[in-house]
């Protein structure tokens, strides 16, 4: 007698486990022999598809949250760094000058700088190259504007000289960067 491939199809999760008796087990052999479609039943038990996408997609989500968790703890670090590298500087700038902000604008635009060239990749999610660029260009202009105002004193025109040739040669490299970027992106 023939047993039914609904019969062992119920049985092949048992067969598949290990967990079915010894005389199950051959009668599911004998039946596997002769029947194709019982044997792919089988062999689609391994993983099956939803739990081959399930495991993916656990696998995916787990490595996007540990990347978040990444970057904001990088982007968290730099931002109290950069607030430690301010304050100091601050305090000691107003207690050395008797309260007037003196040198202290110079530290501030330096620490705009390195944040721009630092936190900017970090909290852009698209054109992080640009933006980096664009930020870091006007803290650069920034800083040499502070220096420019701070070395200059009371003769604003005396300095005027290297701050116009530091800000256009400033704008001409990042203008070649661009259209270089702009150019090799083309290709």
């Amino acid at each position: 007698m023939k047993t039914s491939c609904n019969i062992i199809q119920d049985l092949l999760p048992l067969y598949h486990e290990e967990l079915c008796h010894v005389d199950s087990q051959k009668l599911i052999e004998d039946h596997l022999k002769d029947c194709e479609t019982c044997q792919t039943f089988l062999n689609g038990m391994g993983i099956s598809k939803i739990d081959e996408r399930i495991k993916t997609e656990s696998e995916n989500m787990i490595a996007n949250h540990a990347q978040k968790i990444k970057k904001q703890t990088i982007l968290y670090g730099l931002i109290i760094s950069m607030l430690i590298s301010v304050i100091p500087p601050f305090v000691v700038n107003l207690s050395v000058t008797g309260g007037r902000l003196d040198w202290f604008f110079i530290v501030l635009t330096g620490t705009m700088l390195f944040g721009t060239l630092t936190i900017t990749p970090l909290i852009m999610n698209k054109r992080k190259g640009l933006w980096t660029i664009v930020g870091s260009t006007v803290s650069l202009l920034l800083l040499l504007f502070t220096i420019y105002s701070y070395s200059s004193g009371n003769k604003p025109t005396e300095g005027m000289s290297w701050f116009a040739v530091a800000s256009i040669s400033t704008l001409f490299t990042v203008g070649a960067v661009l259209l270089a970027g702009k150019i090799m992106k083309k290709k």
